[in-house]
C-alpha cells in the first residue's frame, strides 16, 4: 500500500457507529464503494470514501476494506471500540486478532469483516464532545 491518508475513512466509520449503534467492515466498505459507484461526480465522492495511497486510489469495496482494517485496529487499540460478539465463532476470531492481529485464514477474514463494531462505554459521548482521535497517515 505505501503511504495512505485514512482520516476521511476514519471519521466516517466512527459516524456510521454513532448513527447506527453498530457496523461491521463488511457493511461500511460496501456502503462507501456504493457511493462512489452510484456519484455524479466521481472524482469528488472518491476522495471523501475512498482512500489514496502512494500507488493510486482505493475506490473498490474490497480495497477500501483494507484500509478499514487499519481504522479498526487503531479504533480498538485506544478503546474507543469494541466488537459485539454474538458467538463462539466470533469470540474465536476476536481472541485470535488480539493476540496476532490480522493474520487469518481466508475464511477467519471473511467471519472477521462481519462482525459488528460499536462504541466503548463513554466514546458516545466523547463522539459528540469531538474529542476522539482519528488515524491519518499510514505506511505499509
Amino acid at each position: 500500500m505505501g503511504h495512505a491518508n485514512l482520516d476521511n475513512l476514519s471519521k466516517i466509520f466512527i459516524k456510521k457507529i454513532y448513527a447506527k449503534g453498530k457496523i461491521s467492515l463488511k457493511d461500511i466498505s460496501e456502503w462507501c464503494a456504493e457511493k462512489i459507484n452510484g456519484a455524479t461526480n466521481k472524482e469528488k465522492t472518491k476522495q471523501l470514501y475512498g482512500f489514496r495511497a502512494s500507488e493510486g486510489a482505493y475506490t473498490e469495496s474490497d480495497e477500501i476494506a483494507i484500509g478499514f482494517d487499519h481504522i479498526i485496529a487503531f479504533h480498538y487499540e485506544n478503546k474507543v471500540i469494541e466488537p459485539v460478539i454474538t458467538n463462539s465463532e466470533e469470540k474465536r476470531i476476536i481472541e485470535s486478532y488480539t493476540k496476532n492481529g490480522l493474520d487469518f485464514t481466508d475464511s477467519d477474514n471473511e467471519l472477521f469483516d462481519q462482525i459488528n463494531w460499536k462504541f466503548t462505554n463513554g466514546s458516545r459521548k466523547k463522539y459528540l464532545e469531538n474529542k476522539i482521535e482519528h488515524i491519518a497517515n499510514i505506511t505499509e
